[in-house]
């Protein structure tokens, strides 16, 4: 298993903007991910078995190892992102945040991101409304898990899990 990596570029699994991308890094035969341990340091890279036509490619994305910060990514469109550690993908998004107002939800990740509890009160409650039209049940079980402390958040110590998103599978 590798102990440093090459930043090759980003998977949006969404497809749709803006949106966090998850990094993938390489030589681009091998592709992984970072696993990122409860001090919040990379500890380990993950086998990602996947395309590699999917990734948007960077060019100078820079090399990471096992002890690392980890890196984040965030694209407001195809061609406008901000990659990078926590603190500079952070700054960023709090420069941009007003510009979220009207995609409720991704407002929500990015205020949780960027640790604004204040503003993320309104943000959730302004999704709770959105999804409470499709589904008033589900969208107050929604509300009530982000409000709850007792509920945990992602977690850099969790077990890896797989996402099928429109019939890609992603495991994390």
């Amino acid at each position: 298993m590798p102990t440093k990596l090459k930043l090759l570029g980003f998977i949006n699994p969404s497809r749709r903007y803006p949106a966090f991308l998850i990094p993938v890094f390489g030589d681009g035969e091998e592709l992984w991910l970072q696993d990122i341990d409860q001090s919040g340091r990379i500890s380990c890279f993950r086998r990602l078995e996947k395309d590699a036509s999917l990734i948007t490619r960077v060019e100078q994305g820079g090399e990471v190892g096992v002890g690392d910060s980890p890196m984040f990514a965030f694209a407001f469109n195809e061609r406008d992102f901000v990659f990078g550690d926590e603190a500079r993908v952070r700054r960023r998004l709090d420069g941009a945040v007003d510009r979220f107002q009207e995609a409720p939800f991704t407002r929500s990740e990015v205020l949780e991101f960027i640790v604004n509890s204040e503003e993320l009160r309104d943000a959730n409650e302004k999704a709770r409304q959105v999804l409470a039209a499709l589904n008033p049940t589900i969208a107050d079980r929604w509300y009530k898990s982000e409000q709850s402390a007792e509920l945990p958040r992602i977690s850099h110590d969790r077990a890896p899990t797989t996402m099928v998103l429109e019939g890609d599978v992603y495991e994390t």
